[in-house]
């Protein structure tokens, strides 16, 4: 998926060029799932992972699969590639993956309701959009680049939301705020480790969760 990429440093600048140019470009913005610089840091879970998750998901919390279109919101916006999935029908496997992680945290924490939640790292903000749709929060602290919670802010207001949502970037983060759960979906694992250890300090230590 990434081998033509030098490294990851390489794919992340050619990412961020592409955020900047779509938040500029209405085009561009409403069909940004199917450039393939976003299929390769976002929008690349295959269908038979989708078929995975999907298994998971009715293994652990078969009643998120009854309101499904809280699920299927997140491909309204953006042009994704959809598949056609047994019983709940065409849906983004990407889709489906971030539904595996809100499944994987009801299950887990077999609790709904939650106080303050950051998530590292947002792509697009899709997480949050499912979150959204099934749990309550006081607020919804997203960090990532500036382009990105741009993009990601541009994203979320296509939507009317449930909770309420910060975007920040570490630095302007107020140090000592209290979380109730932090969640990263793989980016933390592909920051620097100078920026780990800055969210370990600042955001994750001070997390219940």
């Amino acid at each position: 998926m990434r081998n033509h990429y030098r490294d990851l440093e390489h794919l992340y600048n050619e990412y961020k060029k592409f955020i900047n140019l779509a938040n500029n470009n209405i085009q561009l913005f409403n069909n940004f799932k199917q450039e393939q610089i976003l299929k390769d840091v976002l929008e690349h879970a295959s269908y038979e992972e989708g078929i995975e998750n999907l298994k998971i998901i009715k293994e652990q919390t078969p009643e998120i699969l009854e309101d499904i279109s809280k699920i299927k919101i997140n491909d309204l916006v953006g042009n994704p590639t959809l598949n056609e999935y047994p019983v709940i029908g065409n849906i983004s496997s990407s889709t489906l993956r971030y539904a595996k992680v809100l499944s994987n945290l009801m299950h887990i924490f077999r609790r709904k309701e939650w106080g303050k939640i950051a998530e590292i790292g947002i792509g697009y903000g899709g997480q949050f959009l499912i979150n959204d749709g099934f749990l309550k929060f006081s607020d919804y602290v997203m960090f990532d680049l500036n382009e990105v919670r741009y993009f990601s802010e541009k994203y979320l207001e296509h939507h009317i939301v449930n909770n309420s949502y910060s975007l920040k970037s570490l630095n302007e983060f107020k140090s000592g705020t209290k979380f109730d759960l932090v969640i990263s979906n793989y980016a933390f694992s592909e920051l620097p480790k100078n920026t780990q250890l800055k969210y370990i300090e600042k955001v994750i230590s001070k997390s219940k969760n």
